[in-house]
């Protein structure tokens, strides 16, 4: 996942007026992925919190063997879990 794919998916969730955006973080040495879910209201304030701490290949700029992996929106916090749930798993 890149960049430009995440910042697609902040401006099609605000689009489309969701409620939920979800970030799958991965982290090196921990067994499995973390699910960051925010509300609507902080959209755009996390989008460029993400665009500045985090490089074109979604690396953290300031703590390496963490990314985010992938990204998904919904109006409910299941639906997210859902969509992300197997995806990113060979990113």
């Amino acid at each position: 996942m890149k960049k430009t794919e995440l910042v697609q998916a902040f401006e099609k969730a605000i689009e489309m007026d969701t409620s939920f955006i979800g970030i799958r973080v991965r982290m090196e040495g921990f067994p499995d992925d973390e699910l960051i879910i925010n509300p609507m209201p902080n959209f755009s304030m996390k989008l460029e919190y993400y665009q500045k701490v985090y490089d074109d290949d979604l690396q953290h700029r300031f703590s390496p063997g963490i990314r985010i992996v992938d990204v998904a929106y919904g109006n409910s916090l299941a639906s997210i879990e859902e969509a992300i749930k197997h995806k990113g798993e060979n990113s």
